[in-house]
């Protein structure tokens, strides 16, 4: 198929090859303003665009424009909520804690915090000496006393009576 040329003069900078979708880049508002600067510089001055068509594009400039501003605001935000959890959480050191982990209950003391990926862990350290990962939202309970161990207090209620036939 021969494409026919219809007079309209091109940029060099948008003539020279490359490739159409590349993920590493994105357009963004100064892509956009550089298209539309071409088009209104390149237009056919015989077939001007009408002023709707100029002020549809100018709104949606506009509202590309919005939108990356709000996307920053969140991710401030977000940055900022995620720093205020994890100074937060450094005043749980120390304390004793129950969280609960897919159905299974951890009992512990938190020795630290951390940020991980964007999310705050709690390393706590339960009665057998084994530090273990909690993320923050697992925590149920937290206490200056030592917490009971429920399931380990089960098992030794459980064993109970054979340790006693082993003494007779």
């Amino acid at each position: 198929m021969q494409v026919k040329n219809t007079g309209l003069k091109i940029p060099k900078e948008l003539q020279e090859s490359s490739p159409v979708v590349n993920e590493s880049q994105k357009l963004g508002k100064d892509d956009f303003m550089k298209l539309l600067i071409a088009e209104m510089t390149n237009q056919d001055p015989l077939d001007p665009k009408t002023n709707t068509e100029s002020i549809a594009q100018m709104a949606q400039f506009s509202a590309l424009e919005q939108g990356e501003n709000l996307n920053k605001s969140f991710n401030s935000m977000l940055r900022f909520q995620t720093l205020n959890t994890l100074s937060s959480s450094a005043q749980m050191i120390g304390k004793y804690t129950k969280a609960q982990i897919d159905g299974e209950e951890i009992v512990g003391q938190i020795k630290s915090t951390h940020l991980e990926n964007g999310q705050v862990f709690a390393n706590v350290v339960d009665s057998e000496n084994q530090e273990i990962k909690i993320p923050l939202e697992a925590i149920v309970a937290l206490s200056k006393e030592k917490i009971e161990d429920k399931n380990k207090s089960e098992s030794k209620k459980e064993s109970l009576p054979e340790d006693i036939m082993k003494l007779s």
